[in-house]
């Protein structure tokens, strides 16, 4: 089965498009997705293929989403592997739509791509730029911690103190969005219970190893007491595993 695909290379100030053998380019913008939208229409496109691009992608994919267009986001390494195997070796933006077009045009079973929820994409951003403030707080300390301040009143201190209280600032925007949000209330609170699972299972596995450690140093050959099921689950375990790796040795 042949279908129209049209295939969009996105940057962060234009978009570079494929349809129907023709090349056209547009402004990353309102603007620019209409007049994509006019092309599509005009072109008879079935399918529209994008790359995932972070968040620079997002606009067009919700604008195409709303005007009633069947959008495919595809991992960057998809048609490029398309491309490496078709023999397609040049990078451009041109290039890079007409491989897009190609790639989705061969594979017309692919399933489209819903535009994420705005509290999703927001709560994606607040992350990015709170992982940013603490990989700045990491090197700004080890970098401290090895050379120290040389100036008198140097601003290191004060540097850290701010990123240590922009990291506090995007942790309580983060909780006060999953708040908000119930559907993200329900992921944080069955997260949260499955590491509390994980951790007293923890706790039983290292009671059980202490309790295993006591029974050896006194030459007790019977099992030891465990604290509750799972860490005597934990306890059978492990002792297994020690067989089988003693018995791997010999």
């Amino acid at each position: 089965m042949t279908i129209v695909v049209a295939g969009i290379d996105v940057s962060k100030k234009s978009l570079n498009i494929h349809l129907n053998g023709k090349d056209d380019t547009a402004t990353n913008d309102t603007n620019g997705f209409r007049k994509i939208a006019r092309i599509l229409g005009d072109g008879g496109a079935e399918r529209v293929v994008i790359e995932a691009t972070g968040r620079m992608h997002r606009a067009l994919l919700q604008s195409l989403h709303d005007r009633g267009f069947a959008v495919c986001v595809v991992n960057p390494r998809q048609p490029r592997d398309f491309a490496k195997a078709s023999g397609e070796l040049a990078k451009t933006d041109r290039v890079d739509a007409r491989i897009l077009a190609a790639f989705g045009a061969a594979f017309p079973d692919m399933a489209t791509t819903a535009p994420a929820d705005v509290t999703i994409d927001r709560l994606r951003d607040m992350l990015v730029l709170r992982e940013t403030f603490v990989d700045h707080r990491a090197q700004l300390k080890m970098a401290f911690d090895e050379v120290g301040d040389p100036a008198p009143d140097g601003p290191v201190r004060k540097l850290l103190a701010d990123l240590d209280a922009g990291v506090r600032e995007y942790d309580r925007w983060i909780k006060e969005l999953v708040a908000n949000s119930e559907d993200l209330a329900e992921r944080y609170g069955i997260l949260t219970s499955v590491l509390a699972d994980a951790n007293a299972v923890r706790v039983s596995w290292r009671s059980a190893w202490q309790e295993s450690n006591r029974a050896r140093r006194s030459r007790h050959c019977g099992r030891p007491v465990l604290p509750c099921p799972q860490g005597a689950r934990l306890w059978t375990k492990m002792w297994k595993t020690r067989i089988r790796i003693t018995q791997n040795r010999r």
